[in-house]
């Protein structure tokens, strides 16, 4: 499955939230400053499987299990969300919405699908993000402004993300079985 996510350039902390987070007055760092907000987003996403403002989400994947049913791979998906599924290049129509937090995709007929190339298009996030996700991005990029002297941000299993910030996006990270 190959994913690729369209950001419209929206982000949930703006230069103005982030300099007031890091108590900064001064201009001299805006451009470093508003990079490591739409940083800070982009990686917490990334490790939470989410879009924490809206964004659209392209899918590519080869046939579609037995089970005829996918979990579509970044939420939250909203009740009502436009999806397009095209098989080979053509429209697809046999599918159901199932949305939530780890939105789902169910296939009439999974058997007529196998080998195709099955294309997904659909819109993810949050209408408004939730104020625990927008205080994480805060305290990624304060993180970042903080280490950005540094080669290595961390080297403990975070993997580079504030602790505060991996245990509030582990509330909304998708768990696979």
């Amino acid at each position: 499955m190959m994913t690729e996510r369209l950001y419209d350039g929206e982000n949930a902390v703006s230069l103005d939230d982030l300099k007031h987070h890091l108590r900064i007055m001064h201009a001299d760092d805006d451009g470093e400053i508003a990079l490591f907000a739409v940083a800070a987003q982009r990686e917490l996403e990334l490790y939470g499987e989410i879009a924490i403002t809206r964004q659209t989400i392209r899918v590519a994947l080869e046939g579609i299990p037995q089970c005829g049913e996918i979990r579509l791979p970044v939420g939250p998906v909203e009740r009502g969300t436009a999806v397009s599924v095209s098989v080979d290049g053509e429209p697809y129509a046999g599918w159901r919405l199932r949305p939530g937090l780890r939105g789902r995709l169910r296939f009439d007929d999974p058997e007529a699908l196998s080998g195709s190339e099955v294309e997904i298009e659909y819109t993810a996030g949050f209408t408004t993000p939730p104020p625990d996700l927008v205080i994480a991005v805060r305290d990624q990029g304060a993180m970042y402004f903080d280490g950005r002297a540094t080669s290595v941000l961390r080297a403990d299993r975070s993997g580079g993300i504030s602790d505060h910030a991996r245990r509030i996006v582990g509330r909304y990270r998708g768990v696979a079985i």
